[in-house]
Order: C-alpha cells, then structure tokens, then sequence
C-alpha cells in the first residue's frame, strides 16, 4: 500500500511549485503562432521579398526561382511549412481547450478533497488516532477511495488526449532539421550574387526560425502533460489499490494515520488555489 495516496505528488503543493505555469505556456501558444505565420505558398514568399528594401531584391529572386535547385529546395521547403501549419490546428481545435480542462480537473480533484469529503475524512482521521474504526467509517473511506479513484482515471484519459495532441504536433515539428539539411544545399548553391545572398538568408529566417524555435519548446511543455498523464494514473491506481485490498491491510488505523491527511488538505487547498488562477489567465491565451 502507497502511503502517498492522497498526496498531489509532483503537481505541486504548500511547499512546492505548481506544475503549471502561464508563462512557459504563453510562450508555447505565441511561437504556435510564429509557425502559423510562415509562409506556406512560394507565391508567398516572394512577396515577402519584394517587401524588403522596397522591392531592391525582387530581380533577385525572379532570377533564383528559374533555376532548378532553388526553385525545388523552396517548394519542398513551402511543402512542409505548409504540413506544419496544418499540425498547428490542434490548438484551435481543442488543444488550447485541453489545457483549461486540464487546470479545471485539478480544482475539481482538489475540491472532491477538501470540500467534498473534507468533513468525512476529517471524522476517519478522528477515528483512526483513537484507534478503531467503526464499520461505517471504514465503508466510508473505501467509498472515499473509489471515487476518487473514478474521477483520476477520467483525468488521467483526458490528459491522454491532449499528450497525445501535443506528440504528434512534435513529431512534425522534428522534421524540421531534415528538411533544412535538405532544402538549403541547393538553395544556397543557387546564389551568385550579394543581392542572391540578400535572398536566400530571408528565406530561411521566414520558413525555418519560427520552426525551429518552437523544437525548443518540446522540451518544457510535453514532459509537463506527460507529468500530469502519469500522476492521475498514479492516483487513481493507488486509490483503487487501497479500496480493492482495504481487508488486507493488518493495521488499517495506523495505515489512514500515517497517510498524513492533514498535509495532504493543505497541499490541495494551494494546489487548487493555483490551478484557479492558472485557468483565468490561460484562458486569454491565444
């Protein structure tokens, strides 16, 4: 039996950060939008061209475009903005969505504990340091442990969705390196001039920056939803565990003693504190 069964683990708590934060996700959500603004058409690159300098390297680029190895190393580069932009939609289409559900799960959790079943937790806390449970009370608190346990696993399933959003978004993004090792050989192999140069360095800050800025983001933001996949399975595994062998614990008042309920009231109490405010501000993400 887990001794840690009501505990937030590394969701956060009275004494340790909140496992989400608005800042690493506005970051997130304004680079999704850098992705969504690089160009997607070839048609549309040049026209970001002839808006430097007022139109000085539009020759350049008409005279680029005709040859073979610029003209293919820039469609196929197009081709795959024009992938990733089409991966970006997850976040309109309840990616943005998924991550209020998931800070709205965490004050619904935290509210089952320290609302819900506050006052009956309270009464079992009570009598367990006496050292009897009555048959009611144990009843009570297996009850208690699979409905919590019930509410986890829902959590643990939504959070499943939205981790697995995110990875496939990623597993995109991370095609970006090939393609610039691709694509740029023969796009730089086709300059000739300093104006050709002009050209060419644009190109790449309009198709390949924002997308490769954004890679660095998988390394904050995935780990954070994978976290959060693994710690609802966690708890709604213990929950259940506890309910399902309550008969095998030898000593089940100084099992509930030792979950330290009172620590675990305070922690969610912060926790859901946290979790409100995460919402009303990610909420005006966009």
């Amino acid at each position: 039996m887990n001794h840690l069964v009501f505990s937030p683990r590394e969701l956060g708590g009275k004494y340790s950060p909140f496992l989400l934060t608005i800042d690493e996700w506005r970051q997130f959500a304004n680079y999704l939008n850098n992705c969504i603004s690089a160009p997607t058409r070839v048609d549309q690159l040049r026209i970001l061209i002839s808006n430097i300098h007022e139109g000085k390297f539009i020759k350049s680029w008409d005279s680029l475009i005709q040859r073979d190895s610029f003209r293919i190393g820039v469609e196929e580069a197009t081709a795959f903005t024009s992938k990733v932009k089409e991966e970006c939609d997850f976040w309109d289409n309840g990616g943005h969505k998924g991550i209020l559900i998931l800070s709205q799960n965490i004050v619904a959790f935290a509210d089952l504990i320290t609302i819900k079943y506050y006052n009956d937790l309270n009464q079992i806390i009570s009598e367990a340091l006496n050292g009897k449970l009555s048959p009611n009370t144990k009843s009570k608190f297996v009850n208690i442990c699979k409905d919590l346990s019930n509410h986890a696993q829902t959590y643990y399933q939504q959070s499943q969705s939205m981790a697995t959003s995110i990875s496939e978004f990623y597993s995109v993004i991370l095609e970006c390196d090939a393609v610039i090792n691709k694509c740029k050989p023969p796009i730089i192999n086709s300059m000739r001039t300093a104006d050709d140069y002009v050209v060419v360095n644009n190109i790449f800050r309009f198709l390949f920056r924002p997308l490769t800025t954004m890679a660095i983001y998988r390394d904050s933001v995935l780990p954070i939803i994978r976290k959060v996949h693994r710690i609802w399975s966690a708890i709604s595994y213990d929950l259940k565990d506890t309910a399902d062998n309550i008969e095998d614990i030898e000593n089940l008042e100084e099992f509930i003693a030792a979950l330290e309920l009172e620590l675990a009231f305070e922690d969610w109490k912060q926790i859901r504190d946290e979790a409100e405010n995460f919402y009303k501000n990610a909420s005006n993400i966009s």
